[in-house]
Formats: structure tokens, sequence, C-alpha cells
């Protein structure tokens, strides 16, 4: 999990996750939902953008391994 105070795009090193796919989700602390934004391959460096931008739109994004297959829980 990567914690934004900001809204704005971050790049990830996703290396440490073992895994070909990763599963990401923005989850918005302001009103606690979550979306998942898809699966991607595992590459390496990363770029995500959340779906708002700017001061005061803090965020998190949460990348994991597909094979768990953890659920929203909206």
């Amino acid at each position: 999990m990567v914690y934004l105070p900001v809204g704005k795009t971050v790049t990830i090193n996703s290396i440490s996750i073992s895994a070909n796919q990763i599963s990401a989700w923005w989850f918005n602390p302001r009103d606690a939902t979550a979306v998942r934004i898809g699966l991607f391959k595992n590459k390496g460096a990363m770029e995500f953008t959340p779906p708002v931008l700017g001061a005061e739109k803090d965020w998190v994004l949460a990348l994991d391994n597909p094979d768990y297959k953890y659920k929203l829980k909206n």
C-alpha cells in the first residue's frame, strides 16, 4: 500500500510483488470507498494516477497478487 497525501501520479517499483500480474485498487480515505483499477503485468516501474488529482485529495494505492483473490467490501 502507498499513501498519497496529494492526488498526483506516482511511480511504483513493483518488483517485490512475487507475481506475474498485479491487481491494483484505489482507496479513498475521505469516504472509505475503493475502486479496482485492473490487472497489470508486473514490469517493475509502473505509473498510477488517482481518479481525482490535487491538494486535499489523498488516496491509498493498494497493489496485490491476484492469486490471493482479495475482494472489495463497500
